[in-house]
Order: C-alpha cells, then sequence, then structure tokens
C-alpha cells in the first residue's frame, strides 16, 4: 500500500482548521452566537454581563424578548434580538 503525500499548502489549511476552536471565529451574517462567541462579535460585551442577563432573563425580559433560544442544555442567543433588547433596557446616565 503506498501513502498519499498531501501538498504543503492544504496541510497549512488543515492545521489551521483543526487549530482554531468554535469560538476563534465568527461567521459573517451569524445570527446565533453562544455566549463567548457573543462577547468575541460585540466587544463592548463581557462573559459575565451577558451571564448576568441570562441568569436573570424570566425577571428582566430577557426571556420574553425572544432572543434566547434552548436547545437541550445549551442557551444560544440571537444577536440582533438580544442587542435590540439591551438598547431599548439601557438607562441614560444623569450626571
Amino acid at each position: 500500500m503506498s501513502r498519499k503525500t498531501i501538498p504543503p499548502e492544504s496541510l497549512r489549511e488543515i492545521l489551521e482548521i483543526l487549530g482554531s476552536s468554535s469560538t476563534d471565529t465568527v461567521a459573517p451574517g451569524q445570527t446565533i452566537f453562544n455566549v463567548e462567541q457573543l462577547v468575541e462579535a460585540e466587544p463592548a460585551l463581557t462573559v459575565g454581563g451577558v451571564r448576568h442577563d441570562l441568569f436573570h432573563r424570566t425577571t428582566n425580559g430577557l426571556e420574553a424578548s425572544g432572543a434566547v433560544i434552548r436547545r437541550g442544555r445549551r442557551i444560544l442567543l440571537h444577536r440582533e434580538k438580544y442587542l435590540e433588547w439591551l438598547t431599548k433596557r439601557g438607562r441614560r446616565c444623569s450626571r
């Protein structure tokens, strides 16, 4: 049995794909995110802040906004709906 060789450029592409995790890149036009992906896509957000919003989602209106998607134990967020909810509930600083 003979071995097939992989061209160096293909090998580099394969290693790049294998070396990156699912949270390293955000696809253009992507709308459904886990917490880490959302924070990566929106630098103004923090993981702790988004998790706080998710923890209180039934009382702060986040769940009613339609931004939260449950898939088994996994909680996903619809980016546009989350940002719309965040903007609507934001308050101006009175300084």
